[in-house]
């Protein structure tokens, strides 16, 4: 880092795991830098350049290049969303709990812990206080219980054959974030293209989403 300018020079073969884990330690590295340089060396290995006013408009281009929740979505009050009833809101809160589900620390400072449906998980652990990890714990297993709702009526598909189409946004989500399955094995199982992935992965998010909303505001009347 030289005369306030930050260069980050990444060659083709460095994976983009790389920059995920760089990019939030980064956050750590804040200064009264006028203007951030940002030195993306693309696949054909002619580097592209990018400028940014300041630092957290450089962090946000690193978390949209990994598809990453913005920032100020992981910040969003959860309680406003749903005075709002603004659905569509609670997708990149979803889809950032997910992404982290085994992540405690993230987890038990998440907007989704203010959530009825946590608080009543909570009182489902009987002896236990409602510290940070236990919100987080509580968070994650109301996660899961929602993501269940997705799953079609019947037997699982095994992995020898190709599953119903019915099944593709429960099983892309479950294999993408609770068993942390490459996406290329999945598609590969559902024999799907990456961009029917892709867009299956965005609607199921939509959907989980909404379930998970009316699920809250339903443990709200209650």
């Amino acid at each position: 880092m030289l005369d306030g300018i930050a260069t980050l020079n990444l060659v083709p073969e460095l994976p983009r795991a790389f920059l995920f884990h760089c990019a939030p330690k980064a956050e750590s590295l804040r200064s009264n830098a006028s203007n951030w340089q940002f030195s993306l060396r693309e696949m054909n290995g002619e580097p592209r350049e990018k400028n940014f006013p300041d630092f957290d408009a450089l962090v946000e281009f690193l978390r949209s290049e990994l598809g990453a929740a913005p920032t100020a979505a992981k910040n969003q009050n959860t309680s406003a969303a749903v005075a709002l009833g603004d659905v569509e809101s609670w997708v990149p809160l979803v889809e950032d709990a997910l992404r982290h589900l085994f992540d405690l620390l993230h987890l038990g400072e998440h907007p989704l812990t203010s959530l009825t449906l946590v608080e009543k998980q909570l009182c489902l652990r009987d002896g236990e206080s409602a510290g940070f990890l236990e919100r987080a714990k509580a968070l994650s297993q109301v996660l899961v219980q929602a993501l269940g709702e997705l799953a079609p009526d019947g037997p699982e598909p095994n992995k020898h054959t190709p599953p119903h189409r019915a099944w593709h946004p429960f099983l892309i989500l479950r294999d993408s974030y609770l068993c942390c399955e490459p996406n290329r094995n999945i598609m590969c199982w559902l024999q799907i293209g990456e961009g029917t992935f892709n867009r299956t992965r965005r609607r199921a998010l939509r959907t989980l989403a909404r379930a998970l909303y009316e699920m809250e505001r339903a443990a709200e009347i209650e």
